[in-house]
């Protein structure tokens, strides 16, 4: 699936270069390919999620630069149509999908209202119609998970209560 999505964080692809600012322009597209753990453990599985989408987002860095500034010559057609990939699903990746000792910790949406006035704006034009992320909190309870899609917020303490407000996320999706 080719997913194109837009992280708002600090990643710097060569040690050198803060790119916080110039997130609007680089919209990455990246395939990602989203793998489950071997023996089930649900926290490997979300660090595999994320270090999937941290991969896409310091690849896609490279792959939007090349596609806005790179002027392809007339022998790189071919080339060129490979950075015009449509995407299937589009959405904002926050990268605020972390682990934190304590629900006291604020995601980066409700941290940064600013930030999150912006993605709605994006939103609302239309340039990332789908706005998500989750966070996951490892409390003396267990797990506890949020997950932000668009306007709504999902809070829960299970797997299974998690699988239920992603399955709202996928059946609203049918209806855009």
């Amino acid at each position: 699936m080719n997913m194109a999505y837009s992280s708002h964080n600090r990643k710097d692809p060569h040690g050198e270069l803060d790119v916080s600012r110039t997130v609007g322009f680089f919209a990455y597209q990246f395939p990602l390919v989203l793998k489950s753990s071997m023996d089930g453990d649900l926290v490997t599985t979300l660090h595999n999620v994320q270090d999937a989408l941290s991969t896409g987002v310091d690849n896609g860095f490279l792959q939007a630069a090349i596609k806005h500034l790179y002027r392809f010559s007339d022998d790189q057609i071919e080339l060129q149509q490979r950075f015009n990939v449509q995407s299937q699903f589009s959405f904002t990746y926050v990268d605020s999908m972390v682990f934190h000792d304590s629900s006291d910790s604020p995601t980066l949406l409700i941290d940064q209202p600013s930030m999150l006035d912006g993605l709605l704006t994006m939103k609302s034009q239309n340039i990332f119609p789908h706005l998500f992320d989750f966070t996951v909190w490892n409390t003396s309870q267990g797990l506890k998970f949020t997950t932000h899609y668009n306007s709504k917020q999902f809070q829960t303490e299970t797997v299974a209560g998690l699988l239920v407000c992603w399955k709202g996320c996928l059946l609203e999706l049918t209806r855009i």
